[in-house]
């Protein structure tokens, strides 16, 4: 940033901070949220629904080839293929979190 406080780059640098807040926040609802999500499913009904099976999917993949590009070094320009994955995952969370909260309020659930 320069000496005179520009206004701009101090706006650019709070959205990036704020950006990165929701980018953790999305990472660890994936990686803690879908096993527990899955696991609790699987304890209260004994199998998963498909919804479930879909995210766990997309938890392996995006986990898998993490674990890959860290131990063997893949080439980083495939992650864009497997960046949805993860939010698609972090989005499953979210949504059951919801579900959860309007089942306790009493609100009518879809789906």
């Amino acid at each position: 940033m320069r000496e005179d406080g520009d206004v701009g780059a101090i706006a650019l640098l709070v959205l990036l901070v704020a950006w990165r807040a929701v980018a953790v926040v999305s990472l660890l609802a994936l990686v803690l949220g879908v096993p527990i999500l899955a696991t609790r499913e699987l304890r209260r009904t004994r199998r998963l629904e498909r919804r479930a099976l879909a995210a766990l999917y997309l938890f392996a993949l995006y986990v898998t080839y993490s674990f890959g590009l860290h131990m063997v070094h893949f080439e980083p320009r495939f992650l864009p293929a497997v960046l949805p994955a993860g939010l698609i995952g972090s989005l499953f969370v979210y949504q059951a979190i919801a579900r959860a909260r309007d089942r306790a309020r009493g609100a009518p659930v879809p789906g």
